[in-house]
């Protein structure tokens, strides 16, 4: 049995890769660094009322695989946090717990209402960044996340968040489920298979469509021309290009097809696995399998010479060796420091990180988007990064072995709490 693996394809986008390390680190802080250059006058900060207005759930407490709903209500809702900036002037965040017996909420209806107070800069198109958790006093993993703009008024303003607010958020993954169907296939006949994907919230709740995935689900390609992405439902396998877009949003699935080729396979079952990872989730996090089997025939034997008169001299034959199997690709080998670049505006100077592993003393690194930053040289362990134009990219770091993670660079942004690398979708 072969087991077959290659890097993924990490030249699309991972659109909310900066959400790294996710269940590790997100439960405190949340404080918003601008890395703009200060003003020479900073706004003056003013308080800013707030009122979160949250559906009260129903069916009793969040179980695992039971009450499936993309909602976020007062089941999985239990605290916010809020902070404001503009133009370089930055507040501190505040935590508003959203639970029944919290003493700054009340009900009406089928509504629960707390309240609660922010510090921000006065001024047109202020940044609040919002995160919800599904513990209180922000403790645990994040549930969703995302910004609004709105004006601050020198006598104070009013910040209301609520549902239509909360339903346009992006939302966390924190364990995923794979499948692929059919997963089995005879040598020689070609066949398609998809993958499906069902992704669960820290609560332990489903995300379902529409719901926008803060933590892209990347799915890599084994390390044979066999398997090519099928782009759009009815078109032909790319075989050639193994470029996978990343899977965003609930409900989407990725087909793929197999050629029928069995090239240097062994005889039985060649068990390929499709690497998978998911910012912020270990192994354990993710279950079901992502792994093809072909079979493919076995050689038949030679038939042997009924009266050889006399019989020839029997050639010794060449040893042969069977090829390791090719390490499963995981994205923990590869260690990067720093795991984050913030350069204040383009014309900053360029920065460096590295990359190790033990045994490994060479990587390839190349830039997510080459129009944000540069990275040189494109081989070795010390890279330098060079920002380009204003906006947020990755350098992918690859090893030989096809394992991969990510150094996230920042130019000129707003970054939600860089400790855990988690980057919060605009709206």
């Amino acid at each position: 049995m072969a087991s077959m693996t290659k890097s993924s394809a990490l030249g699309w986008g991972f659109a909310f890769l900066g959400a790294l390390a996710l269940a590790a680190g997100c439960s405190g802080g949340n404080a918003v660094n601008y890395s703009n250059p200060h003003p020479s006058t900073p706004p003056p900060l003013v308080s800013v009322s707030v009122t979160v207005a949250l559906p009260i759930g129903t069916g009793g407490p969040v179980r695992q695989g039971i009450r499936k709903t993309k909602s976020l209500t007062t089941n999985n809702v239990q605290s916010v946090t809020v902070q404001a900036a503009l133009s370089g002037t930055q507040a501190a965040s505040t935590t508003i717990n959203t639970t029944m017996n919290s003493s700054n909420c009340g009900s009406s209806g089928g509504t629960l209402t707390c309240t609660g107070t922010v510090q921000a800069p006065e001024g047109n198109n202020v940044t609040f960044a919002i995160v919800t958790y599904g513990e209180t006093n922000a403790q645990g993993s994040p549930l969703a996340a995302g910004t609004v703009l709105q004006s601050v008024a020198a006598s104070g303003s009013t910040l209301t968040i609520g549902a239509s607010t909360l339903a346009g958020f992006s939302l966390y993954i924190s364990s995923l489920t794979v499948a692929v169907n059919p997963s089995v296939f005879n040598a020689g006949t070609p066949a398609t298979f998809a993958f499906t994907f069902v992704a669960y919230d820290a609560t332990g709740t489903q995300i379902q469509a529409p719901g926008v995935f803060a933590n892209p689900i990347i799915l890599s390609l084994p390390d044979t021309n066999v398997f090519g992405l099928i782009p759009t439902p009815g078109s032909t396998p790319n075989y050639v290009n193994d470029v996978i877009p990343p899977v965003t949003q609930a409900g989407q699935s990725l087909n793929f097809g197999y050629s029928g080729f069995a090239p240097g396979f062994n005889g039985g079952a060649n068990v390929f696995t499709f690497p998978i990872f998911v910012s912020g989730l270990s192994p354990g996090q993710i279950t079901g399998s992502t792994n093809v089997t072909v079979i493919a025939p076995s050689p038949s034997a030679a038939p042997s010479l009924l009266t050889p008169t006399p019989l020839p001299p029997t050639p010794t034959p060449a040893p042969t060796t069977t090829p390791s199997p090719l390490p499963t690709y995981t994205p923990g080998p590869i260690s990067v420091n720093p795991t984050a670049l913030y350069f204040g505006e383009p014309t900053a100077a360029p920065q460096q990180f590295t990359a190790s592993e033990n045994g490994v003393s060479t990587f390839n690194a190349e830039p997510l988007d080459p129009s944000i930053a540069s990275v040189s040289p494109s081989s070795g362990s010390t890279f330098t990064v060079t920002p380009l134009a204003a906006g947020e990219t990755l350098i992918i770091v690859t090893d030989a072995s096809g394992n991969a993670n990510a150094v996230d660079v920042y130019i000129n942004q707003i970054i939600i709490n860089p400790q855990a690398k988690t980057k919060l979708r605009k709206h």
